[in-house]
């Protein structure tokens, strides 16, 4: 039976001899594109950052002044939950 891969052709094969400096040229060229390369830029970073915390302010803000305001009409949570029409049964389907 022949073989499948012809390992004659394989000890034909030379050895060639590499460029000068060609693992160094590379490992520089790797280097470059990993430096010029960032998946986000810092100014993107602090954007984002003061982007969630300007959020955040407002959104404590907001909660802050509804919540005094209710205050000021005896505070009820039944209230809060009327207005967001949230339901009070544990059904997930109406049969």
């Amino acid at each position: 039976m022949e073989d499948i891969y012809p390992y004659d052709d394989l000890e034909r094969v030379k050895r060639v001899n590499a460029p000068p400096f060609l693992y160094t040229r590379i490992k520089a060229k790797i280097q470059e594109q990993s430096d010029q390369v960032s998946l986000i830029s810092v100014r993107w970073v602090y954007a984002a950052g003061v982007a969630v915390i300007l959020l955040l302010l407002v959104n404590g803000f907001a909660i802050s002044k509804r919540l005094n305001s209710d205050n000021s009409e005896g505070y009820n949570p039944s209230t809060i939950i009327a207005s967001m029409e949230l339901r009070s049964s544990n059904y997930l389907y109406d049969e």
